[in-house]
């Protein structure tokens, strides 16, 4: 496809865990303008994977989307000069327990934050990344080796930078302590059959948990459960 004016867009909407996104992209004349990669979990609020000034000869790109990524889109931000040509998209999954993950934190309070589950792999966090568990009294407590995530163990992950990776890790294990952990997740998007969801999120740069909404929590994803 061709992107020829500010404002040209496209979206890609997908239903289930989205793994690996690839594109070749090139620029036809292109320059001075602006070209975004962006994803969104919802269709509304969108945040930027990739931004594009300079374009040329085509370039292939591969990126791990988050889990709960549902929506791609690509947009002409601002047209200076020339057009973007687009092609070969594809999704290849990447399955629960697959070899690393790369998760976008979102700021809060000069720090950044995720939410992770795998049922069937453990994983060891990148540098600067702690993983949290949470106790029946919504209070945090790291894992006994805090940049080791357990299989089948959700998990809060703060981070002090923005791009958090986590590489499988068969031998992984740590200890819960401070009153086990109410976390839970799925390694498949989940409709919750009874009590209301929380999942980690951030209003108006307040990081907390908040009741979820949607029809199905995105699959690993960490939550908890307030039976009312």
């Amino acid at each position: 496809m061709q992107f020829n004016g500010t404002g040209d867009w496209a979206i890609l909407k997908i239903n289930e865990v989205p793994g690996v996104l690839s594109f070749d992209i090139k620029g036809n004349s292109f320059s001075g303008g602006t070209f975004k990669v962006q994803t969104s979990t919802d269709g509304v609020n969108y945040t930027d994977l990739e931004t594009y000034t300079e374009l040329g000869t085509t370039q292939s790109e591969k990126f791990n989307l988050l889990p709960s990524v549902r929506f791609i889109k690509w947009v002409y931000i601002e047209k200076v000069n020339g057009n973007v040509g687009l092609g070969n998209i594809k999704l290849t999954a990447l399955a629960a327990g697959a070899d690393s993950y790369t998760l976008e934190g979102k700021l809060s309070g000069g720090l950044y934050w995720a939410s992770f589950y795998c049922s069937s792999a453990g994983y060891t966090l990148s540098d600067g990344a702690k993983a949290f568990t949470l106790n029946s009294n919504k209070q945090l407590y790291q894992l006994g080796d805090g940049n080791v995530i357990p299989a089948n163990t959700a998990v809060v992950i703060i981070s002090d930078t923005d791009l958090i990776t986590l590489k499988k890790s068969t031998s992984a294990s740590a200890s819960v302590s401070g009153g086990g952990n109410i976390l839970v997740g799925s390694d498949s998007d989940i409709a919750v059959s009874s009590g209301t969801p929380y999942v980690l999120g951030n209003v108006g740069d307040a990081l907390g948990f908040y009741k979820y909404t949607g029809d199905k929590v995105p699959a690993m994803k960490a939550y908890y459960i307030v039976n009312q």
